[in-house]
């Protein structure tokens, strides 16, 4: 095991006739970091990523329409490609959708359920947002966040006002001891 930057890295060295070749391989992160630890202890569960109702029907799995987030957020063909860092030329909304494409879309669609979600499901408020400048954004929109490549900074952004919100909402203290009926102290 050789340390490699912030990451151990395991190095394993492959003959392939008579070249050889060097192949690292990073090591996992333990299962539950500080920030995992910190957002299960506000509240947040680990299969809150993936929100329980599909609010802007893009559907999920095979039914999801991957052209449905763009269209959306307005994003053009050099948007998307830049999102999942492939040729423009390659982005595609039919069943030759490129991996990563897909995966990247799904992943965004995802986040713009969970907004939805702080909206009722409302999607014409939904898309309001993700347009609208943000001072808390740097005073740029969600949307352009997400055409800047800044996209997992926005996710960060939104899961963490979302604990912000639950905090507000959920007593603290002497108070959730009696909401949840634990008084004995």
């Amino acid at each position: 095991m050789v340390r490699h930057g912030v990451r151990n890295v395991d190095k394993m060295w492959l003959r392939c006739g008579s070249k050889v070749f060097e192949t690292c391989f990073i090591e996992t992160p333990p299962m539950q970091t500080s920030l995992s630890r910190e957002l299960s202890s506000q509240g947040y569960g680990l299969f809150d990523t993936v929100p329980k109702i599909d609010y802007l029907n893009f559907g999920i799995g095979d039914s999801f329409d991957a052209k449905a987030v763009p269209k959306m957020l307005g994003l053009k063909k050099e948007d998307v490609s830049r999102l999942a860092s492939v040729s423009v030329r390659s982005v595609r909304y039919d069943q030759h959708i490129p991996e990563a494409v897909r995966e990247r879309l799904e992943e965004i669609a995802a986040t713009a359920n969970m907004v939805a979600a702080v909206f009722d499901g409302n999607p014409e408020k939904t898309a309001a947002w993700f347009r609208a400048r943000n001072p808390l954004l740097g005073d740029i929109s969600p949307r352009d966040m997400i055409r800047l490549g800044r996209y997992e900074r926005l996710r960060k952004f939104i899961i963490n006002a979302m604990l912000s919100q639950r905090a507000a909402i959920e007593p603290q203290g002497p108070e959730a001891a009696v909401a949840s009926g634990n008084t004995s102290q």
